[in-house]
């Protein structure tokens, strides 16, 4: 009789550890929109996806939208990186305000565009990022 009480009592034990650990895996391949994480098919942290509200920016958000040109003065090629937004669309400019370069369709954080056909000037690049306009200068060598 003691043996079958030690079996059911162990039985139980390992039943309700496998079934503790089989609900935390579950959990962490399912995107909790309030974790503070970017994860299962969230775009951003807790937001986008299947299953989370949509990614929406506040105004002074998108007045602060950050883009890096790396390198700048460049020789041959010119990277841009958007810290908030997808770039969408990219012009070049030269200083007299002739339009150079221009590419859409492009939804990216991260572009780069071949300038080793240019000659050495000054550029002015306009981007579009989530419908607003940022506006970097480039020196081309």
């Amino acid at each position: 009789m003691k043996c079958i009480l030690y079996t059911i009592v162990f039985g139980l034990f390992f039943f309700q550890t496998s079934l503790a650990q089989s609900t935390s895996e579950s959990e962490e391949s399912i995107a909790t929109c309030e974790d503070g994480i970017q994860n299962g098919d969230e775009k951003e942290v807790d937001c986008g996806g299947e299953f989370c509200e949509p990614c929406i920016r506040t105004a002074e958000e998108m007045d602060n939208i950050t883009v890096l040109a790396y390198p700048n003065p460049c020789a041959s090629q010119v990277s841009f990186r958007c810290m908030l937004g997808d770039i969408s669309s990219i012009k070049l400019y030269s200083a007299d305000g002739i339009l150079l370069y221009t590419s859409g369709g492009i939804n990216r954080k991260d572009v780069n565009i071949d300038l080793s056909s240019m000659e050495s000037q000054i550029l002015l690049a306009r981007l579009d990022i989530n419908g607003r306009t940022v506006q970097k200068k480039i020196i081309k060598m």
